[in-house]
């Protein structure tokens, strides 16, 4: 069921909150082990989530969000083959 009681600068909050924890557990799983591909690609791919929500909600937020993945994890996604299909 929607809780009719939040609100997008709450949800903007709460991703704001998130993602330093998201972007916290790529950097260990990253530093303790650089081939543990699970860890890291899970801390990617909430990232991803979380951008894709934040996008429609705070421009700001986004672009600052964006600029920190693109410093920690590269500007490389899992789609970036697929960018040109039909083109």
């Amino acid at each position: 069921m929607i809780n009719k009681e939040i609100t997008l600068e709450q949800l903007r909050d709460f991703i704001l909150r998130q993602a330093p924890m998201t972007f916290d557990v790529y950097d260990k799983a990253k530093a303790a082990d650089p081939d543990d591909v699970f860890t890291t690609r899970w801390a990617s791919g909430r990232i991803d989530g979380l951008l894709q929500i934040i996008q429609v909600i705070d421009s700001d937020a986004f672009d600052m969000l964006l600029a920190d993945r693109h410093a920690r994890m590269g500007t490389e996604n899992w789609t970036d083959e697929f960018d040109d299909l039909g083109n």
